[in-house]
Order: C-alpha cells, then sequence, then structure tokens
C-alpha cells in the first residue's frame, strides 16, 4: 500500500538532493557530517526513507538553509528561495559597509597627515 505522504517526501528528498548538489557537497560528505551511511542519506533524498524533524533539521543546518525550505512548496519555496537570496545580499552589504567605514577612516588619517606637514 502507497503512503499516503510519499508524493512529499519525494518533494523534500529531492529538495534536499538538489541543495546539496548546489553547495557541491557529495553524499560522502553529507552521510560523514550526519553521521549515517551513504545508502541511509540517498534513501532519504529519493524519498524511499520517511524522514523526521530532528533529522530534517539536522540536514537543513549542514546545509546552511532554512528547514521552511526544504518543507515548502514550489510557490512558496520560489519565496523561500528569495528570502534567502535577500538575506545573503544583506550580509554582503554589510560586509561591504564595514570595508567603507575602514576606507573612510584610512583616508580621514591620511588627510590629517597632510595637514600637519
Amino acid at each position: 500500500m502507497a503512503n499516503h505522504n510519499s508524493a512529499t517526501v519525494r518533494h523534500v528528498g529531492k529538495r534536499i538532493r538538489d541543495t546539496r548538489k548546489g553547495k557541491g557537497l557529495n553524499l560522502h560528505d553529507v552521510a560523514r557530517l550526519m553521521g549515517i551511511s551513504v545508502p541511509a542519506v540517498s534513501k532519504l533524498e529519493t524519498g524511499t526513507t520517511d524522514i523526521n524533524l530532528s533529522r530534517l533539521q539536522q540536514i537543513a543546518d549542514i546545509l546552511e538553509i532554512d528547514i521552511c525550505f526544504l518543507l515548502a512548496g514550489t510557490e512558496n519555496a520560489k519565496l523561500v528561495n528569495q528570502r534567502i537570496q535577500t538575506e545573503a545580499a544583506e550580509k554582503r552589504l554589510a560586509l561591504y559597509d564595514e570595508e567603507i567605514v575602514l576606507l573612510q577612516r584610512k583616508v580621514i588619517t591620511l588627510y590629517e597627515e597632510l595637514l600637519m606637514k
């Protein structure tokens, strides 16, 4: 008898696999980080094995993504993906802001040194 959640389990597994590959990780990497076998990870990715929430959170942590991304449907996934991209852009902007402040301090210091000469 088919599991009524099989489509959902396969969807989550595909999202895990696609994200893993997108991050340049192989099955061995994820298996090692999770402390399970390569076949066990493969079964999670193919939807052969049902996945519990604590295991799903572990995978999300390893892949450095929000667990909601793994659970979201296609439309919600687009929104979650946009949010992830926005957060990444905000982090990059914060780093650039720090660099700008450092460069401004250097310019001020150089300007003050020129005025003293």
